[in-house]
């Protein structure tokens, strides 16, 4: 009997990651390939060995201070309710800075949780995981996908850093890289997640079991009731509305275009939203999202399944 090949997908979404990973924790699939961009990098390697106790203590352990380097002129980026602070941002615009922090806070805490042993024991079982990050010295900007399989342990972990940089408040991370002709280049790095959802296209085919673990939930027309009180809020209202574009505009179509190829596609959503912004770290909340993850991993409001399309004789 042909083995049926397994992948799963996973989304960028900062802290609700915890969520993402309680919910993996309760599906336990053994996948064959994971993609993930954004804090879906985080999650895939060690998610794709099934290493869930080790995970979830990563994701449900750290706070602010793990991710963004501290900075004595400047203060956190965002108040306890999720606003942006002002000072911050005028301190950015002074100094000629390209972000609002900087996140080599977040590459030690890399080290410090996924280890040789996790990388190696990935090769042994012949897993691959994808990560995407977003080029932005290259011209048009464009996000490229870098394999487990093709990459050093140190190289791999620069570019789930790289992955996990979210534009405007984190690190621009600077590294070399190979296109597919074997030039070498010099790039600017950040989150993967900014123009690609979750990485459909990076399937080869072949895959008949896929999830897509999204940190979104389930888009609603809202016709009055955002707020937006000051130009910051401005200015991501509006990326909000352009990257909706960007990660819905052909969602649906991909799925469909999978299922005519025989795969089944399962959509784990969030219920709801868990915070008033997923870029606040809370070791106390994080725990609380894992398991609440993880307990209603099956719930009817959060899963959409796409069963294969029947072949017509």
């Amino acid at each position: 009997m042909v083995k049926k090949k397994k992948a799963c997908l996973i989304s960028g979404g900062g802290s609700w990651g915890a969520f993402g990973g309680g919910t993996l924790q309760k599906i336990n699939n053994n996948y064959d390939k994971i993609i993930g961009v954004s804090t879906g990098s985080l999650l895939a390697p060690m998610a794709a060995i099934r290493e869930w106790e080790a995970l979830k203590f990563a994701y449900t352990s750290v706070n602010d201070d793990d991710i963004f380097d501290k900075c004595w002129y400047k203060g956190k980026p965002l108040n306890k309710k999720g606003k942006i602070r002002k000072f911050p941002i005028i301190m950015t615009l002074l100094l000629g800075q390209k972000s609002i922090c900087t996140s080599n806070a977040l590459r030690k805490t890399i080290d410090g949780f996924y280890t040789q042993e996790f990388f190696d024991e990935l090769q042994y079982q012949n897993k691959e995981v994808l990560v995407g990050t977003q080029n932005f010295a290259q011209s048009p900007s464009q996000i490229h996908y870098f394999s487990s399989k093709n990459e050093s342990f140190e190289d791999f972990k620069d570019w789930v850093w790289s992955s996990a940089c979210f534009p405007f408040f984190t690190s621009l991370v600077k590294k070399g890289w190979k296109d597919e002709n074997g030039n070498f280049h010099v790039g600017q790095w950040s989150d993967g997640g900014l123009s690609d959802l979750v990485g459909l296209k990076q399937l080869n085919g072949g895959y008949k079991e896929i999830d897509i673990i999204l940190h979104r939930v389930k888009p609603e027309i809202m016709f009055e009731g955002n707020k937006v009180e000051n130009l910051m809020e401005n200015v991501t209202t509006s990326i909000s509305a352009m990257r909706h574009d960007i990660e819905f505009e052909y969602f649906y179509d991909e799925i469909k275009d999978l299922n005519k190829h025989g795969a089944r596609v399962r959509v784990f959503w969030l219920p709801r939203k868990p915070s008033p912004n997923s870029m606040i770290f809370n070791r106390k909340e994080m725990s609380e999202w894992w398991e609440e993850g993880y307990e209603t991993a099956f719930d009817a409001n959060r899963v959409e399944i796409f069963e294969p399309t029947k072949k017509k004789f």
